[in-house]
């Protein structure tokens, strides 16, 4: 392991401890001879796609607070290290949602991404489209949730459903919004707080898409309170209609994604999500 991390950052380690990981790699602390403090990703699963996240870091960096990448290999992704003390505050939450309200500002003239990204330890195939809706069911949920019922772990008729939505997406998204930059992944656990405020988003799974598919990925997942959506709406105001019907629809994916990690009751989630949406 060390000698893997030495050939890609280039020099002799001091120290190495580990961090908190992911489901795709080992994380370590690493101290280097000439006094650099790095956080190392060392990629465990079978497909190595370090290499992904570094390009999804890059596009985040100068929008949003990321770690520097100082190298990357097949199997290693080096990062400065961030130190993560303490929680959020109120003012931190202000600015996350300032943050985040800046990335979504940063648009393209389509969604998807250059190259592939992923969520998790799933790649996510991408391109470009400019339909909205098309590329939300046929690059985001419809993959997803092809593996969850391969996996076994969400009801064949879920996959059904979605030839229906299909017909029906344009009436439930209306006017999207312009294909806003996102993080993709954000959560509570994918934010490094520094004296209340945020320090760096970690882990994205970066795209450009309708800024709502974060909006409802953050509710979904917690950890912000009603001063982050005070703050964000003041920002970047919210279309009516999301909070009644469309959150459901771009919450089914992440639901999706969870039903094909980790099974439970994920797969049911996901199926009220989108009827709920559907109705």
């Amino acid at each position: 392991m060390r000698e893997l991390i030495e050939d890609a950052i280039g020099e002799h380690i001091e120290s190495l401890s580990p961090l908190r990981g992911g489901c795709v790699a080992e994380v370590f602390r690493v101290r280097t001879a000439s006094g650099r403090d790095l956080a190392v990703k060392v990629e465990t699963g079978d497909e190595p796609g370090l290499h992904l996240e570094a390009s999804m870091l890059a596009a985040l960096a100068g929008h949003a607070p990321t770690p520097r990448v100082v190298a990357v290999s097949e199997r290693v992704l080096a990062m400065e290290y961030v130190q993560n003390s303490g929680g959020s505050t109120p003012a931190g939450e202000r600015r996350l949602a300032e943050i985040v309200a800046g990335l979504h500002a940063v648009t393209a003239d389509a969604c998807g991404f250059d190259g592939d990204t992923r969520i998790g330890p799933i790649r996510l195939r991408n391109g470009r489209d400019g339909d909205w809706g098309r590329f939300y069911i046929e690059r985001r949920l419809r993959p997803v949730t092809e593996l969850a019922i391969e996996r076994g772990r969400l009801n064949p008729a879920f996959g059904r459903r979605l030839d229906d939505l299909s017909g029906r997406i344009c009436d439930i998204i209306g006017e999207p919004g312009p294909a806003s930059l996102i993080h993709g992944d954000l959560w509570a656990g994918n934010v490094l707080w520094r004296d209340g405020v945020p320090a760096a988003l970690i882990d994205p799974s970066t795209q450009f898409a309708d800024a709502e598919f974060e909006l409802a990925y953050i509710d979904l997942m917690g950890g912000v309170s009603g001063v982050f959506w005070e703050r964000y709406t003041q920002i970047r105001p919210i279309r009516d209609g999301f909070w009644e019907r469309r959150i459901f629809l771009y919450q089914a994916y992440p639901l999706a994604v969870h039903a094909a990690l980790f099974g439970g009751g994920y797969g049911a989630q996901a199926e009220a999500a989108l009827a709920r949406a559907m109705t």
